[in-house]
């Protein structure tokens, strides 16, 4: 993964978007789990993966019986209302429902048979009793549709804010059949799950008793005009050729060909099997197996094959599985099949034909060079369809048709020009006040270290050069002087407290700096930390030199690799022992109090985590951040709310609200971004978001501290500190913690934006960095665009 912790876009400047939480209510009506339908097992992974995208709002279900099923099935908890299928006043109720709650937008799953009436038709009398935006999944769009059929597709395209298929050419049929506007139309694929490319599937043909097998599958309700039989048909001339051939049918027979016809179709397959002589190359699989199974299946088979009948359909969740998991694919040539197997990406055979289909499987057995080029080629038509892809795919949509964009708020880019001001040939200050430097109170090390890190990441080395020179002068013997006097005297002794840890962190980045003179000074300065970092005894300074020290893993100073490498471990082993002598289930943190900075102990254990690939460290990262996210985040108020600086929060004790602190405010965006490299969680980065918002006014007081026009940031956030609840004061902490943050969130967010485009993410109008400014000349107009 690409390293976020140094914020390594030193000097990059550029728009930056930063999106509140979005507060949508998304409603699907749909078959659900644990009903045993197709349609249903669909929408649950479509559920669970916009539940990723937006985790402050999950989705909700309005589920569907079938008449067999009439309240009886035992949904999970996002299932607030079912409709029976033939019940109208289930679906008033629903409608009911919909039109009184605090959803925002409902998704129909539309097939025909899952709705009642004739063909269906009364869900065109529901969808007109919801008052909220409506978007229709069409799953079946029939070419040579009956009135009825016609009427109910051409009803619900007028409600429709928008449609969503899952074939371009759906599409024209919509447009030349249905007269519906091509405009309406959106299509998004069907989703897979993001198999991985497998070259050797022989564990899994053991786990399954198929060693030594080559496998063809076929997962799908059994019933007429599933081509199955065409399928049997075709293998004696294959088992000739290949005796360890066999044929795996998976599934039941259809609830409802059970129901009106019993076993006929699966006993006449059966009783083919037996007269062919196939017995042990044929084998049925008679049940409805979970998602994972059928996963599994998939990936243990060499071929795959959709021999259907028809040729009407426009999806088929299987073949998409089989062509995301890079499978010799067989299929009739029905019309999803047709458009993603085609280009020499499988074989199509025409519908009804044993001799075609044995001849493809025959031609991908003896060659495999071939059949290697088309799994490839499949595979790569997989990413296209991976869920993380689809899901934001309908999010955006979904904002697209909510037209729920906030105001823009446009904020100067921070310019540096408040921190010069606070400096002077031997540092920065630490205090300021309205517009008045504060110079009585001296300096302190510690801002000086947060200062060196910002001018490097303007590429102001003559600032980078003062702030440098204050941290070599605070040093002696590899110990710190904590504040220096304006008369020019140190105030205490040198010790190891925080402000050492943080100059640790400082004098790292800059040994990466691009400035030879820089890089050359902070080595021989690192070099006199070294001895005394094993000294340390508290936790915040363990986690800033950490911090520092994940820096220059796997980078340069090869002369210290070893070192760093220790001492890393070392302080990550203090940091998780602290986590475990402390943390009980009701408390996941490393101390009996949450105090301040406190998003740095676990940003410090996932940076490490993430250059040397430490599980224990991970682990103990992302329960400790999630832990302060539970603590720290008002779900009320939709804004972060960080422990007040009155009081703190001791574990059994009440938590103190009042007195927020910005270094707080950069301290959880930086370690978020950690928890986002980690997991590739979106959830993570749009926390990020939030969190840097908080300066912008999305708090509790709703007031900004960040000041555009002089580029400073207010002390802090409570309601002690006048009208506005905002301090007066503007320290050096809380300007610097700005920069910081910001530095961070743009390098994270143009990591982002590189990981969407590599899983094939066509991104319009989306809502994060639109340009990447890394190489752009530095320039001093550009903006913050905060929505």
């Amino acid at each position: 993964m690409t390293n976020i912790s140094i914020i390594t876009a030193m000097g990059s400047r550029g728009s930056l978007k930063i999106p509140s939480l979005k507060d949508k209510r998304i409603a699907i009506v749909s078959t659900y789990v644990p009903r045993k339908c197709g349609i249903g097992a669909y929408t649950k992974d479509l559920a669970n993966n916009l539940n990723l995208l937006n985790p402050a709002r999950p989705v909700e279900i309005i589920a569907m019986d079938g008449e067999d099923e009439n309240h009886t099935l035992v949904y999970p908890s996002e299932v607030n209302t079912v409709i029976c299928q033939n019940q109208w006043q289930d679906y008033v109720n629903a409608a009911a429902h919909i039109n009184s709650s605090i959803i925002d937008l409902v998704i129909v799953q539309h097939e025909f048979g899952i709705f009642g009436g004739s063909n269906g038709a009364l869900v065109v009398d529901f969808v007109k009793l919801i008052k909220k935006p409506v978007i229709i999944t069409f799953h079946t769009i029939l070419q040579n549709p009956n009135d009825t059929q016609r009427r109910i597709i051409n009803q619900l395209s007028k409600k429709a804010q928008k449609i969503f298929v899952m074939l371009p050419s759906a599409v024209d049929t919509l447009v030349k059949i249905y007269q519906v506007s091509r405009s309406k139309v959106e299509v998004i694929p069907l989703g897979t799950p993001n198999f991985s490319f497998l070259t050797d599937n022989l564990e899994l043909k053991v786990k399954f008793g198929l060693k030594n097998k080559i496998v063809m599958s076929s997962i799908n309700f059994v019933s007429k005009g599933k081509g199955f039989e065409h399928v049997i048909q075709a293998l004696p001339g294959i088992i000739k050729r290949c005796p360890n051939f066999i044929y795996l049918i998976i599934g039941q027979t259809h609830p409802v060909v059970l129901k009106r016809e019993g076993e006929i179709y699966r006993t006449s397959l059966e009783e083919q099997v037996k007269a062919l002589g196939l017995q042990n190359n044929v084998k049925f699989i008679n049940k409805y197996v979970s998602a994972e199974e059928a996963h599994e299946y998939i990936q243990l088979s060499d071929f795959y094959i959709t021999p259907y009948d028809s040729l009407e359909q426009i999806s088929s969740a299987s073949l998409s599985y089989a062509i995301a998991s890079g499978k010799i694919c067989i299929s009739t040539a029905f019309r999803y099949a047709s458009e993603n197997l085609s280009g020499g990406r499988g074989y199509l055979v025409s519908e009804k034909n044993s001799q075609e289909i044995a001849e493809a499987i025959l031609h991908g057995l003896v060659n495999p060079i071939q059949a290697a080029t088309m799994r490839q080629k499949c595979y790569s038509t997989g990413r296209l369809m991976v869920w993380p892809k689809v899901a934001y795919q309908h999010l955006e949509v979904f904002n697209n048709v909510l037209q729920r964009q906030s105001k823009k708020a446009i904020v100067s880019y921070p310019k540096i020009e408040y921190i010069k001001k606070m400096t002077d040939k031997v540092g920065i200050f630490e205090h300021s006040y309205d517009t008045q430097i504060n110079y009585k109170e001296g300096y302190a090390t510690d801002d000086n270290a947060r200062a060196l890190i910002v001018a490097l990441l303007h590429k102001n080395y003559i600032l980078a050069s003062t702030y440098l020179g204050f941290l070599e002068r605070a040093e002696k013997k590899g110990y710190m002087y904590c504040d220096k006097k304006i008369t020019g005297e140190w105030d205490g002794k040198p010790s190891l407290d925080d402000h050492f840890g943080r100059s640790v962190w400082a004098v790292c980045a800059a040994s990466l700096s691009e400035n030879q003179g820089i890089k050359r000074r902070a080595v021989l300065l690192l070099d006199k930390f070294f001895p005394v970092i094993d000294k340390l005894k508290y936790l915040r300074p363990k986690a800033f030199c950490l911090i520092g020290l994940s820096l220059l893993l796997t980078n340069e100073l090869s002369e210290y690799s070893s070192k760093i490498s220790s001492l890393s471990r070392s302080l990550a082993f203090d940091l998780i022992n602290a986590f475990e002598g402390s943390s009980s289930p009701g408390w996941l943190w490393f101390e009996d109090v949450l105090n301040y900075d406190n998003a740095r102990l676990p940003q410090a254990l996932l940076a490490y985590a993430n250059k040397l690939g430490d599980n224990k460290a991970n682990e103990v990262g992302l329960t400790t951040m999630n832990f302060l996210i539970d603590q720290t985040y008002d779900i009320k108020a939709k804004c972060f709310r960080f422990i007040g600086s009155n009081g703190w929060f001791r574990q059994d004790q009440t938590k103190a609200i009042d007195d927020e602190q910005p270094l707080d405010a950069a301290a959880t965006t930086a370690a978020l971004i950690e928890a986002y490299q980690s997991t590739e969680k979106y959830y993570y980065l749009e926390l990020a978001e939030k969190s840097f918002a908080w300066y912008h006014g999305d708090n509790v007081f709703k007031q900004p501290l960040y000041n555009p026009v002089k580029a400073s940031v207010y002390d802090g956030l409570g309601k002690n500190l006048g009208t506005t609840g905002v301090s007066k004061n503007q320290g050096a902490e809380s300007i610097l913690s700005y920069h910081l943050a910001f530095f961070a969130l743009t390098k994270a967010q143009n990591i982002y934006k590189k990981v969407i485009k590599s899983i094939h993410i066509e991104k319009k109008n989306i809502s994060l960095l639109t340009r990447d400014f890394s190489n752009e000349a530095n320039t001093d107009n550009s903006c913050i665009i905060i929505e």
